[in-house]
């Protein structure tokens, strides 16, 4: 029970916090937006041993090694009238319902609406996939990284101080390239399902001689948004790259990627060791769908040792992010606001036939298969057929002055 009475405490000192913020904002509400205050934290997510790191796709068993610690990382902006808060986690997928958690917790200890929240994943391929294992381990864990992320914005909450605000954005070609490239006819295998109706090749081997054009454009931008203390010290700069992952690491270990290191590089450059909270990096996913690993095909890949991509990539991201930082202008007055709507999407689900070659594919397990994915997309085809006809999806916007 001595245990339970501090974090009981802080729980309810936090509740106190929360409504007396809220009683303060209605007060405020009438005098419109102010000064801009903003806070920032980072908080530990490494997972223990035996957690899993399986996915749909990549099959990479459970956590033996810590490569490097996840974190959730978290900014929380107030100008007065409107708080919002942005955390950004080290891991590959992580369910609505997780976020859900974390927002309720987090809303009761800050007063930050849940729908003032955005929390994403930065999609790291060597950390957990929440929501798809479901062992005492991998359900204790998404507990863990829902109360993580709930803290990450109390902590950058209590952070809060006058800031300042710019952002800018510029441009990193050297990763971005496209993953799906035109071929010369004859030259793309079966795809998963054995039909050979492919336009276009996924990952072709680098520097093939069928290489035609890659199927569509890339984006090679760099956006930061950069917060100063109101003294010019650095507070937190929160990027926004375009490749999947650049990976490189090694199976059983955990690592947060090139965004891990973006950070680390990023907090060596700007972070003040002066007794006050610590200047935070935060480097989120962009538009990668079909942006691999930061590695041309264009030409045959020099051979590099574990590690050491992830490291080259983030840390010329972060290069970049310095040298763009020191151009920044920045405001003490942006006003904020956000928005958020709940839509509808269809779900595409398998026909008859695929739902037939996908039952009669996995109760074969010897026989051969025209492509290595073929009996992981089986699996998929009757999962989705178990799904709902629609799903609902989050849409979120924020807007910071100008931004």
């Amino acid at each position: 029970m001595r245990n339970t009475v501090p974090s009981r405490r802080r729980f309810l000192e936090g509740m106190v916090g929360g409504a007396a913020w809220l009683a303060g904002r209605k007060r405020a509400a009438a005098a419109g937006p102010g000064p801009i205050r903003a806070g920032a934290a980072a908080l530990k997510i490494t997972p223990k041993l035996g957690v899993s790191l399986n996915g749909t796709i990549m099959k990479m068993g459970p956590v033996a090694a810590i490569h490097d610690d996840l974190h959730a990382r978290c900014i929380v902006l107030d100008d007065g009238t409107t708080r919002l808060a942005i955390v950004v986690s080290d891991l590959t997928v992580i369910p609505e319902a997780v976020f859900e958690r974390a927002k309720t917790m987090a809303q009761k200890s800050t007063g930050v609406p849940k729908d003032r929240m955005l929390m994403t994943a930065t999609h790291t391929h060597s950390a957990p996939r929440l929501g798809i294992e479901s062992g005492p381990l991998d359900l204790e864990y998404s507990e863990y990284v829902a109360s993580q992320m709930a803290v990450a914005v109390q902590a950058a909450a209590n952070n809060l101080a006058p800031a300042r605000i710019g952002w800018t954005a510029g441009e990193q070609p050297g990763f971005t390239f496209n993953r799906r490239w035109f071929m010369k006819s004859g030259a793309i295998p079966p795809d998963p399902f054995g039909n050979t109706t492919d336009k276009v090749r996924f990952n072709p081997p680098p520097g093939n001689e069928n290489l035609v054009k890659p199927a569509g454009p890339v984006d090679p931008e760099v956006c930061m948004l950069s917060i100063e203390h109101a003294d010019g010290r650095p507070l937190a700069i929160l990027a926004n790259y375009s490749i999947h992952y650049a990976g490189g690491f090694v199976r059983g270990e955990v690592s947060a990627d090139y965004f891990g290191v973006f950070a680390r590089r990023l907090e060596e450059r700007l972070g003040r060791d002066d007794g006050r909270p610590p200047f935070v990096g935060i480097m989120s996913n962009g538009t990668s769908g079909n942006i691999g690993a930061g590695m041309s095909f264009e030409k045959p890949r020099p051979k590099k040792g574990p590690y050491v991509h992830m490291e080259d990539v983030g840390s010329a991201l972060a290069e970049d992010a310095y040298r763009f930082y020191r151009g920044i202008e920045h405001a003490d007055s942006p006003s904020l606001a956000m928005a958020e709507k709940e839509i509808e999407l269809g779900v595409r689900k398998p026909d008859a036939a695929r739902l037939a070659w996908a039952r009669d594919l996995l109760a074969r397990p010897d026989a051969e298969t025209p492509h290595h994915w073929s009996r992981t997309y089986a699996h998929e085809a009757l999962e989705l057929a178990k799904m709902p006809a629609r799903i609902s999806v989050k849409l979120q916007a924020i807007r910071i002055g100008g931004l």
